[in-house]
């Protein structure tokens, strides 16, 4: 379960993890159990020394983040 706190900002979707990634804004990444191997992957091999906490489902991950579809992957960033 991804437990967040009001004041931190998240983003949500494999497209907006590696861009958030690839401007070192992440704090912490979150990613599903069941997403594609090729997703899982190219977040793991950017994500360096940031934490990765894995869910076990897409559609846990999407709930967890407040929104009505599933999630590949999430990350908290720095404002």
């Amino acid at each position: 379960m991804v437990s967040l706190n009001s004041n931190e900002k998240i983003v949500i979707g494999y497209k907006q993890v590696l861009k958030a990634l690839k401007n070192s804004l992440c704090e912490k990444i979150f990613i599903a159990e069941d997403c594609s191997a090729s997703m899982s992957d190219a977040i793991l091999d950017l994500s360096g020394d940031i934490p990765v906490a894995r869910v076990p489902s897409m559609r846990e991950l999407g709930k967890d983040c407040g929104i009505d579809v599933s999630a590949s992957c999430a990350a908290i960033i720095r404002l």
